[in-house]
């Protein structure tokens, strides 16, 4: 137990290790056992349903949002769940990210441009030039940080897509990492049956959360075999993956819709990203709006989803091997497709990363 605790579950001995084992997957299925002989500590249950918590937080927003930073609060969490004093867990949006998407139908959202910084389009008529996408919007994009989630619909929209926004289902990634496989395997098969109707339809199927989405290409197949997940598994992708896959296709010309810059753009792909999908295509889609993009060589920036809440020095230590200092030293925009690896990125060095897609979503011609 003492050694797997230390497994990030990067992913990387899968894709860099020439045997391929995959610790992970092995780190999963152990703490299953282990949780049965042992019972499941309230630790792994508190982050195992941070799913079935973002709704109510999102509802006590402004009071949430003030009590998490306080000392008081977080020595509680530390001795409650295991959540070092040191971090302040993630702050929740006041607004339904359904109700944004619903509104901005109207041209321009109330709430404003949103933390993408790019404008609502108009109203949706006909049918879009380029046909339907159908978006898997994660938790920490509903209830946490809906920049990314608005950037992708706006960039979206105005290339010529009808966006169509899945119904909420979390994908189970935190159930997987804290080994509660029988709940995982109940909210996949839950989620192969939802997201399979839109493959059946020839719907493409895109996600914002690299975790979430490797979590549908890589342990989905395991967790529900079967043709159904396998599917699933081909078709879903990252959304700046599907762009690039549809601008090769000839679907669209980037310098129709987007505008370049000069300023430098560092990329730091999610470590399962890298190990299970692949980060080539996002950096190419950033290609579209920088004169340079740095594709970051670094493995995980050390959060690791709720690793760094537990082992805030590790964390920290992984974080200044390349990620921090290259942060800091960069004159530029960061971009970073991963929640943790964003929020690691701030509490590292105070920089704020931001999602490719908003990256995309800021440079959109007007």
């Amino acid at each position: 137990y003492e050694v797997l605790d230390l497994c990030l579950e990067c992913k990387a001995c899968k894709a860099e290790c020439p045997s391929q084992v995959d610790m992970a997957k092995l780190k999963y299925e152990w703490l299953q056992h282990y949780y049965d002989d042992h019972g499941t500590p309230l630790s792994a249950r508190a982050f195992a349903n941070v799913g079935r918590v973002a709704p109510l937080g999102q509802t006590l927003a402004p009071v949430a949002n003030a009590l998490l930073p306080l000392k008081p609060v977080r020595w509680l969490m530390e001795k409650a769940v295991g959540v070092d004093a040191r971090r302040v867990l993630p702050s929740y949006e006041p607004r339904r990210f359904e109700s944004w998407f619903e509104g901005r139908s109207t041209g321009r959202v109330q709430s404003g441009t949103g933390s993408s910084g790019a404008q609502a389009p108009a109203a949706q008529g006909a049918a879009r030039p380029l046909g339907k996408v159908a978006l898997f919007a994660d938790t920490w994009t509903r209830f946490n940080d809906q920049g990314p989630g608005r950037a992708a619909v706006q960039v979206l929209d105005a290339l010529g897509y009808d966006v169509e926004l899945i119904s909420y289902g979390c994908c189970a990634r935190p159930q997987i990492s804290k080994g509660m496989l029988r709940d995982a395997k109940r909210m996949a098969a839950a989620n192969v049956a939802r997201l399979k109707a839109y493959v059946d339809a020839g719907v493409p199927v895109v996600g914002i959360e690299p975790s979430c989405v490797a979590a549908f290409k890589d342990d989905y197949p395991d967790l529900v075999p079967g043709e159904d997940s396998r599917a699933v598994a081909k078709s879903v992708r990252m959304v700046e993956d599907f762009l690039a896959k549809e601008w090769t296709a000839g679907r669209f010309k980037p310098e129709d819709h987007f505008e370049r810059a000069s300023e430098p753009v560092l990329f730091h792909g999610h470590c399962q990203q890298k190990a299970v999908l692949g980060t080539s295509y996002a950096a190419a889609t950033l290609g579209w709006v920088a004169d340079q993009v740095e594709v970051l060589d670094a493995g995980c920036c050390g959060m690791a989803g709720s690793f760094g809440y537990a082992h805030h020095e590790l964390s920290m230590t992984i974080g200044e091997q390349r990620l921090f200092p290259a942060v800091r030293e960069h004159a530029g925009t960061t971009a970073a497709p991963g929640f943790s690896c964003r929020h690691q990125i701030a509490d590292g060095t105070d920089e704020k990363a931001v999602h490719p897609i908003e990256v995309l979503a800021r440079h959109l011609k007007r």
